[in-house]
């Protein structure tokens, strides 16, 4: 039997703020007003819908921003989706309390908690069976192909939506993007072929 809700993947993406042509940067670097602001998502892997969105500073890791994001989703989660960027007790430790499936690939160098403690339990039994039957297999056996849906909304974010925020202040910045994100929600809903099967 499924376990019952819905499977969720996380990302994050650079966006510039007070952006310099890049010709300028390549030839003479950057000035002292270049910066950065970093967009976190929140997506359902199958309606392909932004549920979640957050907007920090680039010194702030994509792990910080998991519990955030899902506080904002309404619905069950199933499981969260996450690159290596995500395998961090901070994360795991929201994602055991809630009961949420970790689908976040162990580090390259990762060992085995000692201590077994409760939140590391799926870590654990990830490098079980990496070491047993290889990362590639882990991958596609945990469905982790999912979260490759994340990489393209930021794609089509910075495609359609623009790599730079055009807002100075913090608070502007944060509608921008959540105004952004909604954009990208309709545009799908309008574009998604609905499949109907015919016997």
């Amino acid at each position: 039997m499924a376990t019952p809700g819905r499977d969720r993947v996380g990302d994050g993406t650079g966006l510039k703020v007070y952006g310099e042509g890049e010709w300028k940067v390549r030839n003479h670097g950057a000035g002292k007003q270049r910066t950065w602001m970093k967009l976190h998502i929140a997506r359902d892997s199958e309606s392909q819908q932004i549920e979640a969105v957050t907007l920090t500073s680039n010194a702030v890791d994509d792990a910080t921003e998991v519990a955030s994001l899902l506080g904002q989703i309404k619905k069950k989660v199933r499981s969260f989706a996450g690159d290596g960027a995500y395998d961090k007790d901070k994360v795991r430790k929201v994602l055991s309390k809630s009961g949420i499936r970790q689908v976040i690939p162990p580090q390259h160098n990762a060992v085995s908690d000692k201590e077994q403690r409760k939140h590391r339990i799926e870590r654990d039994q990830a490098i079980k069976t990496i070491e047993a039957i290889g990362r590639k297999e882990w991958k596609e056996q945990q469905g982790y192909h999912q979260r490759s849906k994340a990489e393209t909304v930021m794609f089509r974010y910075k495609t359609i939506i623009g790599g730079a925020l055009a807002a100075r202040i913090k608070e502007h910045q944060k509608t921008e993007v959540t105004i952004g994100c909604k954009i990208l929600n309709i545009m799908m809903q309008t574009a998604k072929p609905k499949s109907i099967k015919v016997a």
